[in-house]
């Protein structure tokens, strides 16, 4: 503290001589104090000081003061319940009145015709000591509320450590040796404090494993030993063998403990028994995880939604639909995962909150030109008063693709049966018609003599018939009239085979016999003819020579063959009609069919190509799907293709592809397995 604060204090002057008192404030003023008080006798200085209006920071008293009491008693008053720092004046030195001021807490004594100077010192010196008093007298309150507040938290502390349920343990820093351990740290352990332990040995002495070996816990690893480098822990993994042989699992929570000084002087841990709450958790663990393979491994879309319709879970399949992890789909609007169930909203959400079930409705999903089918099962969940539910979401989308094909199957057996029929009712009179006109030829003929004896008999000359006929040109037409009965006769018998209802048995087949009839099959197609005639088509035919006979079921590879040239023929078509209003001239329908034998694979491969519009290539993968079709609403199901590589692949263990660029046209792959036979896949 500088001398100007010093200057700055008030100092009360008790002084009953009036020449002294204005010689003393004089000086003191000189010097630079110029806050100084007086009073004339020791009664109003206790006064003064007693009542607290104005505050005093140091006191000049003169011993003698005259009237009333001295100066001697007047500072014992006043010191007695004020601390003040306080300098007797006096202009004797007599040895008795010195040494009665001395027995007073006095800060000094000064003579008055003492130079100012000794005065000036005496006083700053007297602050200075009384500063240095109330400092300590500081420290010393500091000192007992530290003291006290010691006895208070080592008082809370062992009564703590007495109703803690939980184990406390506490070790000396560095060297491991244990302080404290209440009584449920000795029972957890087995032990209690044992002596000639260390940091090195606290492992072993208490038999601390890893849980689940045979080895000390890792000292690196300790929470106690962690502790005496500053650091907090946590473990759950911790294995004590009890002294009878038993052992607790124990989770134990570590921390540092230091002094004043920010230095470590102790560690200390924390612990309790989590053996049941472990075996709990593994058993809840396997059920949770027996529960989430279960749901995982079903085949639907699960997803768990609350009366907002905000996903709370979804399994695999939901997440492999959604693209998203579950984590991420927490908390997210079902139609924003689940676009599809838009139209289903207010539907789903008056479901959950009044806790009914749904079954099997019907939703369908459109994507790129795709239709998916699918089932959707809801049922409510309730639990702790929240309204929540499951979806399960079935993809039936080849079911109802495998009904249509059955319903397109009975369609065909129907109409094949139908067409059976009328065949058989042909044959019989296109028989009779076939052999009239034999019978009618050889009545004509020259070489027969009983036609000539008839033609005499008659007077009628047969060489006059016989020119008659060849000017009318009427052999020509019972010519063209047996060919066109044959040509019906070969029609109703390629019908009768592929109509023919199959046992869905495998025989040997020469392929390239089974394409040629198609081929027929196809020329007499009423929905390809009735615009565009199939006989147009230039058909170049590629067939290895000595082919193997092949293991298939011949009415089902018929139905492939018919359903690929109808479309290419159609292809084509719309090709020809393309070329025809451009003006551009030249075009030829064509297919190209090859069939070879590939030695090293053992397949027999059958290509048909046709130079039709092509196939698109966003479309190209597409093509064998159910109901994907690229014609016209109405002009087709969708399923010709599909069914044909359901039964290639499925039926006969083959392979069906397709190669397109377009504008170009499509060529059309299948390799069937010629020294096995397929597994008999078929659809009833």
């Amino acid at each position: 503290m500088n001398n100007k604060n010093y200057f700055d204090k008030n100092i009360l002057l008790v002084e009953d001589d009036r020449v002294t008192t204005e010689l003393q404030m004089l000086n003191l003023k000189k010097v630079g104090y110029v806050n100084v008080i007086h009073v004339s006798s020791g009664e109003k200085a206790i006064q003064l000081i007693d009542s607290n209006t104005q505050q005093i920071d140091l006191i000049l008293m003169d011993i003698h003061l005259g009237s009333g009491i001295d100066g001697i008693k007047t500072a014992k008053t006043i010191l007695e319940n004020h601390d003040l720092p306080l300098i007797f004046l006096s202009s004797h030195t007599d040895a008795d009145v010195i040494e009665e001021a001395g027995n007073i807490s006095s800060y000094g004594y000064v003579v008055k015709n003492n130079e100012i100077i000794v005065l000036d010192v005496s006083i700053k010196m007297a602050f200075r000591v009384f500063e240095s008093h109330i400092k300590e007298l500081n420290n010393e309150k500091m000192l007992k509320e530290k003291t006290d507040n010691l006895i208070k938290q080592n008082g809370l502390f062992s009564a703590l450590l007495k109703v803690l349920p939980i184990g406390v343990f506490m070790v000396e820093a560095p060297t491991g040796k244990p302080l404290l351990a209440n009584e449920p740290a000795q029972k957890l352990l087995g032990r209690g404090i044992l002596p000639d332990v260390s940091s090195d040995t606290l492992s072993e002495v208490y038999s601390a494993y890893k849980a689940g070996t045979n080895k000390l816990y890792p000292k690196n690893e300790m929470p106690i030993l962690l502790g005496m480098k500053g650091l907090s822990s946590h473990i759950d993994d911790m294995e004590v063998l009890k002294p009878d042989e038993s052992k607790v699992l124990l989770e134990v929570y570590g921390t540092p403990i230091f002094d004043d000084n920010g230095h470590i002087w102790a560690s200390l841990v924390s612990f309790f028994d989590i053996t049941e709450r472990k075996k709990a958790e593994k058993d809840l663990s396997s059920m949770k995880n027996y529960l989430t393979e279960i749901i995982n491994s079903m085949p639907s879309s699960l997803i768990v939604v609350n009366e907002d319709l905000l996903v709370i879970q979804l399994n695999k399949i939901a997440q492999l639909k959604t693209g998203s992890i579950e984590k991420s789909s927490e908390g997210r609007q079902l139609i924003e995962l689940f676009p599809l169930l838009t139209s289903n909203v207010s539907m789903l959400k008056k479901a959950v909150r009044e806790k009914t079930v749904l079954v099997d409705l019907k939703v369908v999903e459109r994507i790129n030109g795709k239709t998916l089918n699918y089932n959707l099962t809801m049922y409510p969940l309730s639990s702790d008063g929240i309204n929540r539910a499951v979806i399960r979401l079935d993809d039936v989308t080849e079911r109802v693709a495998l009904e249509e094909i059955m319903i397109q199957s009975d369609k065909i057996l129907s109409v094949g049966g139908l067409a059976a029929g009328f065949a058989h009712e042909i044959n019989n009179p296109l028989s009779g018609m076939i052999q009239s006109v034999d019978v009618l030829s050889r009545r004509l003929s020259l070489e027969i003599d009983k036609n000539t004896q008839v033609a005499d008999e008659i007077g009628v000359s047969f060489e006059a018939i016989k020119s008659y006929m060849e000017k009318r040109d009427i052999s020509t037409i019972l010519r063209r009239l047996k060919e066109s009965g044959l040509r019906i006769s070969k029609i109703v018998k390629n019908m009768l085979s592929f109509a023919r209802k199959s046992d869905f048995s495998f025989e040997r087949v020469d392929m390239t016999q089974v394409l040629d009839l198609a081929i027929d099959l196809a020329a007499t197609d009423y929905d390809i003819k009735k615009e565009f005639d199939f006989k147009n088509i230039i058909i170049n035919r590629h067939y290895e020579i000595n082919l193997p006979l092949i293991e298939c079921e011949v009415t089902k590879i018929q139905q492939v063959f018919l359903n690929l040239f109808r479309n290419g023929a159609e292809s084509m078509q719309d090709k020809k009609k393309l070329c025809d209003s451009d003006g551009t001239s030249g075009y030829k329908p064509t297919f190209n069919i090859s069939i070879s034998l590939d030695s090293k694979t053992g397949l027999l491969t059958i290509t048909i190509s046709d130079n039709g519009m092509g196939i698109h290539a966003l479309n190209r993968n597409k093509i064998f799907e159910p109901f994907f079709t690229t014609k016209k609403p109405g002009l087709g199901t969708g399923l010709g293709l599909s069914v044909s590589y359901f039964i290639i692949t499925k039926n006969h263990g083959g392979q069906m592809s397709v190669e397109s660029e377009e504008g170009l046209g499509t060529t059309f792959i299948i390799k069937l397995p010629v020294d096995k036979k397929p597994y008999d896949f078929n659809i009833e």
